[in-house]
């Protein structure tokens, strides 16, 4: 049985990208990709992209992936790693079907 519980929301800034980076291929197909649910924010000199449709716990707001672009519009594919234990998945899944 599901318990529930008070929503807890967050904000995270979201940064003003320009009409010139969001041309870049490899931006508009990431945008495609992950249907919209990105969430680009300035990290130094890099502009990072964001899948956010797997953000389900606080341990993962930002995703698993995503996509750099550097002043000189380098694109990098971004993999964030993530310590999944199985106690965790566990949890998860305690939390959902209990």
């Amino acid at each position: 049985m599901l318990r529930p519980t008070p929503i807890k929301w967050h904000e995270l800034p979201k940064a003003n990208v320009t009409s010139r980076t969001q041309a870049i291929q490899e931006i508009k197909i990431f945008y495609w990709f992950a249907d919209d649910w990105v969430l680009p924010m300035h990290e130094g000199q890099t502009l990072t992209f964001y899948d956010l449709r797997f953000g389900i716990s606080e341990d993962f707001l930002k995703g698993y992936w995503g996509i750099s672009v550097t002043l000189d519009e380098k694109v990098y594919w971004e993999f964030f790693p993530r310590s999944i234990s199985f106690k965790k998945v566990k949890d998860f899944w305690y939390m959902i079907f209990k």
